[in-house]
């Protein structure tokens, strides 16, 4: 084990600082992507109440439903839930 760590610590320190980035970067998306896949459908919201006779009701949405995905909204990029107040804002009114 010692050798191996050794050996990852040489390649790091022969690389230029931008080809460390480049692989820290990379590590980091494929991470995300793991993370991703690995649980592609987590809530990241629940509802509290749903206005009677709204398209959320018509939709057959309840009180203590949990959200996983909303538009494009989901636990990973949802931002406080601000993207579900974005895509709500831009779909009312539309049929």
């Amino acid at each position: 084990m010692a050798r191996l760590e050794k050996a990852v610590h040489a390649q790091f320190a022969a690389q230029p600082a931008s080809a460390s980035q480049s692989t820290v970067s990379a590590a980091t998306s494929n991470t995300t992507r793991a993370a991703e896949a690995s649980q592609p459908d987590t809530p990241f919201a629940k509802v509290n109440s749903v206005v009677p006779n709204s398209p959320a009701a018509d939709a057959g949405l309840q009180a203590g439903d949990k959200v996983a995905r909303f538009g494009g909204a989901t636990w990973l990029n949802h931002d406080k839930l601000s993207k579900v107040a974005q895509i709500v804002s831009q779909s009312e009114g539309v049929s």
